[in-house]
């Protein structure tokens, strides 16, 4: 079921970016004599999600794909029995939330925590993977040709080498650096830094002050990490950072952005966004180093997908209309 509800969220994502990339103007690599062709696919809900182009038919699943999500959330499903069809018979619950109450956090500051956002990886796609700065050695224009038969491709004024797996002839850490995948917590900056406090953050702690003001805390395991000899620095950098902070360009960091997706404390598809006002203090809690900042609100849970909202299907959905 979390599988499933997982795939349906990026498929909702990605479907909400067809609109960015169907006003784009974008030239047909194909060719312009090939964009006159036509098909029998022509005019359907999959040609139109091929080529990024935003129809009724695609805004009305993306909204449908929302509505799945929302009404979902927060549910389990669980095979009890099967019926005389031999189909399965499903009994649905609803999971007992976590308590923001019952997260732990130092006492060094008394504000209740409004939110706890797990900074996990998002996978990055196919075509990002190989759009990297480090595997462009080999451009389009150098290929000549593609053999079917030995799987080779063949370079102009070059030698053969086998699909992607020669690709560049990268580095194994530059290999690494390719497949590392996104995070959740976007950073904004003015210059990047020796040690970028996202990619080592294992959570983001919100915590209010006031109506406009919170407390951002970045827990960073206070352990090294022994497959990445970096961590060892970054350490010893954490550690000097209260006495002297304008040494430290970890915490130079001037926003925070996320959009919610399974963060305690709210809804899914909802973008926050808060400036930094100044760096706070570090402490030591329960095996992290909790990195500590003032901020203001500039974007407080805006709904991503409210925006692509389809009154009509919403009335058809509220009458129980057929499709």
């Amino acid at each position: 079921m979390s599988w499933f509800k997982r795939k349906m969220g990026l498929l909702s994502l990605a479907l909400a970016r067809v609109e960015k990339q169907s006003l784009n103007q974008v030239s047909d690599a194909i060719g312009e004599n090939e964009s006159m062709s036509q098909t029998y696919q022509q005019g359907t809900l999959s040609d139109a999600l091929l080529k990024g182009e935003l129809t009724m038919p695609v805004k009305e699943l993306r909204w449908r794909l929302y509505k799945v999500l929302s009404a979902s959330k927060g549910r389990i499903a669980k095979v009890v029995g099967y019926d005389e069809d031999g189909l399965p018979i499903v009994n649905t619950y609803n999971l007992e939330k976590f308590k923001l109450d019952k997260v732990a956090r130092d006492n060094a500051d008394p504000y209740d925590v409004e939110m706890l956002v797990e900074n996990e990886d998002i996978t990055k796609s196919v075509l990002e993977g190989f759009n990297n700065e480090n595997i462009n050695e080999i451009k389009e224009e150098d290929i000549d040709d593609y053999d079917k038969n030995s799987g080779k491709f063949n370079l102009v004024g070059a030698d053969e080498f086998e699909g992607v797996r020669t690709i560049g002839e990268i580095s194994f850490d530059k290999m690494i650096a390719t497949l590392k995948s996104k995070k959740t917590l976007f950073i904004e900056r003015k210059l990047r830094p020796k040690f970028e406090i996202e990619l080592y953050t294992k959570k983001l702690l919100v915590r209010k002050i006031n109506e406009e003001e919170k407390l951002l805390e970045f827990y960073l395991s206070a352990y090294p990490d022994e497959y990445d000899r970096k961590t060892r620095l970054l350490i010893n950098e954490i550690k000097k950072i209260n006495e002297n902070p304008k040494h430290s360009s970890l915490i130079d960091i001037n926003k925070v952005i996320f959009i919610t997706d399974g963060v305690i404390g709210a809804k899914d598809g909802l973008e926050y966004e808060y400036q930094i006002i100044k760096f706070d203090k570090v402490v030591v809690f329960n095996g992290f180093y909790v990195i500590k900042f003032l901020a203001k609100i500039i974007v407080n849970g805006e709904n991503i997908f409210e925006k692509y909202k389809l009154d009509e299907l919403e009335k058809r959905y509220e009458n129980k209309e057929a499709k």
